[in-house]
């Protein structure tokens, strides 16, 4: 079994298998964006940056140390970010 940040993960066949310890104070949402976080990698961004991964390399990964001061998009730039992401097909294929 090996240690991740807070996670427990053991892979037996195909499944991973997750101890949700230290979830349990994370939002199902992304307070920028307000996306559903999606996995590991969103918890992870939000523990650090109070974002999810795709609000974190749209807005905070070239700022660091402002979005650590306290910057913030404004709405008008969230939104525009919202809209782009509606526009791109999703990615998975329903069969």
């Amino acid at each position: 079994m090996k240690k991740t940040q807070g996670c427990t993960v053991s892979k037996k066949q195909s499944f991973t298998i997750l101890d949700d310890a230290g979830w349990n104070n994370i939002p199902m949402f992304c307070p920028i964006c307000d996306f559903v976080m999606e996995n590991y990698s969103d918890h992870d961004h939000y523990k650090n940056y109070d974002c999810c991964k795709r609000c974190f390399l749209k807005f905070v990964e070239f700022r660091k140390k402002k979005w650590l001061e306290g910057w913030r998009p404004t709405k008008e730039e969230i939104d525009s970010y919202k809209d782009s992401i509606r526009c791109h097909p999703p990615s998975f294929i329903l069969s």
